[in-house]
């Protein structure tokens, strides 16, 4: 452990340790050291006070925000923050799940006990490490635990439930049969968090190396219709795909982790075969037909994720069906061009997963297929790298909304083959065009 240490950890070790107080690496610095995962958040604990800790500690850059609480974080230019937190026991006493009373102690084992996971009280420091709770036999055994009774533990902080399902995701551990039951029994007590905490932790969850464990526990706790409360999702219906074992939500349950390591191809896939599978294509809202991608922005805008991850996400399930566009825009280079790349990247690696889970290839793989060979060739033309300008249509005498009408004329004739994408041929066809464009705008 010694040898993980950072130069600011060994002077904070130093600094108190030399003025007579105690001090641990504590959480999960120390549990994953025993995992050979990396990890530089460094969390300690010490029987200093925060007074204490910022007068020893002047020189380096505090900030004692949470001073009140027992905590300062120490910056450090281009790494993570140091955080140190006096030994402590807490009480809650009612729903907000924060503890509503604060003792600062001077024993390590009673801060160890106010912690969540047996593997997450985990103490250690140059004497060796502190372990009253069996947590490193339950790292042995990939097992997450709470410390104390489960039902308790999660009363206090219903996060906790979210923490031990992520965990699983992030770890490959399995989730102890006591603790397992009482996440069950109170999931009801999700609705007491914040859409932000929900919505980071089931991301996390999403983009682990090991979703798979971690989605079915959302399920069969029913978890995820409080991460999803008022989404247009039909649960009884989803519920019951499952017991049917319908393809598309068994997908998720067993498959996600071979998608991209990538939040956008990961959430659309889950958004898309979820509501695919609680609905047809489209729901009828207040008398309007509301499609998946519709229901997918609404749900994401309320889970609060960025304007640019929504429009991504939403993208990729707009055009997921493929089968939709085949009609209706039978030219690939204008299909490409209005997904764009990225999307049809996207949308590929979710089908080619989808395709192998089914062991079949479905109707869409003929297209999909033309559309990787196109990319590959790079012959794809984007509106901007046509050889003509709007300034080149002004030339020719082209006005306001004129130019906008020629320039989607030339490219569509460019996508569609029917024109080569050089000025001489463009500036030609434009010119040949200007007495119809401009008696279209007349009758306007």
């Amino acid at each position: 452990m010694e040898r993980l240490l950072s130069n600011e950890v060994k002077e904070i070790f130093q600094i108190l340790q030399e003025n007579g107080h105690q001090v641990y690496l504590v959480g999960g610095i120390v549990r994953d050291y025993f995992l050979n995962r990396e990890n530089y958040d460094f969390d300690m604990a010490t029987s200093a006070t925060p007074t204490e800790m910022i007068s020893l500690l002047k020189h380096f850059d505090l900030d004692a925000t949470d001073s009140r609480f027992g905590t300062i974080r120490i910056k450090v230019a281009g790494k993570n923050d140091i955080e140190i937190t006096t030994f402590r026991m807490e009480e809650y006493e009612d729903e907000t799940r924060y503890p509503t009373k604060i003792d600062f102690v001077n024993d390590i084992l009673i801060d160890l006990k106010r912690r969540d996971f047996t593997m997450n009280a985990l103490a250690w420091n140059h004497k060796g490490l502190i372990d009253c709770f069996h947590g490193l036999e339950d790292i042995r055994q990939s097992c997450i635990k709470t410390i104390g009774v489960p039902t308790k533990r999660f009363l206090e902080d219903p996060l906790r439930m979210l923490r031990a399902i992520r965990f699983s995701a992030q770890l490959d551990f399995r989730i102890d049969e006591d603790s397992y039951q009482a996440i069950v029994e109170n999931a009801y007590l999700i609705s007491r968090l914040s859409m932000e905490s929900m919505r980071n932790e089931f991301v996390k969850i999403l983009i682990s190396n090991n979703p798979n464990y971690a989605i079915k526990c959302l399920f069969d706790s029913n978890i995820v219709e409080y991460i999803f409360f008022d989404s247009d999702i039909e649960w009884d219906r989803i519920y019951l795909q499952i017991r049917e074992n319908n393809c598309k939500i068994l997908f998720l349950l067993q498959r996600l982790s071979r998608l991209p390591c990538q939040l956008e191809v990961r959430l659309s896939a889950f958004l898309y075969h979820l509501f695919s599978c609680s609905l047809e294509s489209k729901k009828e809202v207040a008398g309007k037909l509301i499609s998946i991608e519709q229901l997918s922005e609404k749900l994401l805008k309320r889970l609060k994720f960025s304007k640019r991850m929504i429009s991504r996400v939403c993208n990729i399930i707009k055009y997921y069906p493929i089968e939709e566009y085949i009609s209706a825009q039978t030219n690939i280079n204008r299909l490409i061009c209005a997904a764009g790349e990225d999307c049809w990247k996207n949308i590929m690696d979710i089908r080619i997963q989808y395709f192998s889970y089914l062991g079949v290839q479905d109707g869409c793989y003929e297209i999909l297929d033309r559309i990787r060979k196109r990319m590959k060739e790079n012959s794809i033309i984007h509106k901007k790298q046509l050889c003509v300008t709007g300034n080149d249509m002004i030339s020719l005498g082209y006005k306001g909304k004129e130019i906008g009408k020629i320039i989607d004329v030339l490219y569509d004739a460019v996508i569609e083959g029917n024109l080569k994408n050089t000025r001489v041929s463009l500036m030609k066809r434009a010119a040949d065009m200007m007495s119809s464009i401009k008696a279209d705008f007349t009758e306007e």
